[in-house]
């Protein structure tokens, strides 16, 4: 999705602008999206949810097939009523820097970046991303709120995807692509709620998770797998098959 980031910087983008976001082409070959537990109710109404194997966060499934988005419409329209806030937040984003070797940087920093080759992006058109005094302004500024305060409930997020984890309630299980004369394959890497070991959970256990505010994740995330028939996944791949993950 983003092709080429850069530190925002008031000199160097002083003359820039961004147009407002009604094409959604540049996300045409994006397959997941990261999702936060604040718009988990939204999220859970038009996308099957997913955990990876490699990561902390949950994702919303956008599409089956290499390079096809399929809440993409071939004039850019998106196939959905709630937009992904980390798909909002396009053509920025902020980027984690590593520790410096040198000592520098004690710690990882996070970086407010732009994607410079977005066609968002485009100098003396739409509405200034700096002020006259080099302050973030307009959608610029609205954007970079965003990303502070998707950074701090990812952190949350994080935080209930462990404890979930930690429960045992996370099943490694791959999703089944079925097609008309060609053979089956799957997709792998993931990781699903798995209900039966949910349903067959200590008391104690149920009443920590609940305690730690997991169970709107873990309600939503089984509720999301009928997206994948009901959805414009399972519209464009009618023969898509989660393999009983959500209750194997």
């Amino acid at each position: 999705m983003y092709q080429r980031l850069v530190a925002l910087d008031a000199a160097r983008h002083a003359k820039l602008g961004v147009v407002p976001l009604t094409n959604y082409g540049f996300a045409k070959a994006t397959l997941s999206m990261p999702v936060v537990i604040s718009e988990i109710a939204d999220i859970a109404r038009e996308y099957p949810i997913v955990f990876p194997t490699q990561g902390n966060m949950p994702v919303a499934l956008m599409g089956v097939e290499a390079g096809s988005n399929a809440y993409v419409g071939p004039e850019g329209d998106w196939r959905a009523v709630y937009v992904p806030a980390y798909m909002r937040v396009y053509p920025f984003a902020a980027v984690r820097v590593p520790a410096s070797p040198e000592g520098e940087a004690a710690e990882p920093r996070i970086v407010v970046s732009i994607d410079e080759a977005s066609r968002l992006v485009q100098e003396g058109e739409g509405e200034a991303i700096f002020d006259d005094e080099g302050q973030l302004a307009g959608p610029a500024a609205t954007a970079v709120a965003l990303l502070r305060r998707l950074r701090a409930a990812s952190l949350r997020t994080e935080a209930l995807v462990q404890a979930i984890d930690t429960a045992g309630l996370l099943l490694e299980q791959p999703i089944r692509i079925r097609a008309e004369g060609r053979r089956d394959r799957e997709i792998t890497g993931i990781r699903v709620l798995n209900e039966r070991a949910l349903n067959a959970l200590p008391a104690k256990k149920f009443e920590a998770l609940r305690k730690a505010g997991a169970l709107p994740l873990i309600y939503a995330a089984l509720l999301s797998w009928a997206n994948f028939s009901q959805g414009p996944i399972g519209k464009s791949h009618p023969l898509v098959g989660g393999a009983g993950g959500a209750d194997a």
